[in-house]
């Protein structure tokens, strides 16, 4: 089990570093997403997605954990940005960011110009960083306590 965690994180964390920095237009298009504030999400994201897998590698319960709470907390901003809007009604400012970044991406789930649709390059993400919480979890909750 712990190997399947490790795995997943370093996948997880390998994935975001790629549709992070290399533009595999039109699988993403961060072509347009160079500013300083892009740079701090993704900054933050390798930093909430990065510390988990070193717990887990070299056994620092604290790391563990904290990195387990980062990558949920990761997951529910993926959750909240682009699976709330698709479900229920997207915001004016996310619809706006839609239309300029994300629009001209890979999209293969059913969409409609009032609900965009998650890109292929999030739904890989999301479920990379689904099964990769949820493993950590599982796990942790098997091993407790850590300390």
């Amino acid at each position: 089990m712990l190997s399947a965690v490790i795995i997943t994180q370093i996948l997880l964390f390998a994935y975001f570093v790629l549709i992070s920095y290399v533009n595999l237009y039109p699988f993403n298009n961060i072509a347009h997403t160079y500013s300083d504030v892009h740079y701090t999400d993704r900054t933050l994201g390798m930093i909430f997605i990065g510390l988990a897998p070193f717990g887990f590698l070299f056994s620092i319960p604290l790391l563990m954990l904290f990195g387990t709470v980062l990558m949920t907390l990761f997951l529910v901003n993926g959750i909240v940005t682009w699976w709330v809007p698709y479900f229920g009604k997207p915001t004016v400012a996310w619809a706006q960011t839609y239309q300029q970044i994300h629009k001209p991406t890979l999209v293969f789930l059913p969409g409609k110009e009032a609900k965009p649709a998650p890109n292929a390059e999030h739904v890989i993400l999301h479920g990379l960083a689904l099964t990769a919480t949820t493993l950590s979890i599982v796990y942790l909750a098997g091993s407790w306590p850590l300390f």
